[in-house]
């Protein structure tokens, strides 16, 4: 992260339900859900005009908020 935040880069790390210190609410794993859980952070934080990164199950609900919930103006690229 502070190798994005020395080029310039707004750098945004967060703990998905069920990981790191987020709460364990026992259900809500889908990716429509995480999907919904990203959607609401960046309302929260309002980001426009992010990248998204994501590894593994990280990338998996990048890419669902991305294609099907948001047109590129809100997220244009992922490398």
């Amino acid at each position: 992260m502070l190798h994005l935040a020395a080029r310039g880069h707004r750098a945004v790390a967060y703990d998905r339900r069920g990981h790191g210190r987020s709460d364990d609410p026992g259900a809500g794993y889908e990716f429509d859900t995480l999907a919904d859980d990203l959607a609401a952070l960046l309302d929260r934080l309002e980001l426009t005009g992010v990248t998204l990164v994501g590894h593994s199950m990280g990338g998996a609900t990048r890419w669902k908020s991305r294609v099907e919930r948001w047109n590129s103006s809100r997220v244009p690229a992922m490398p």
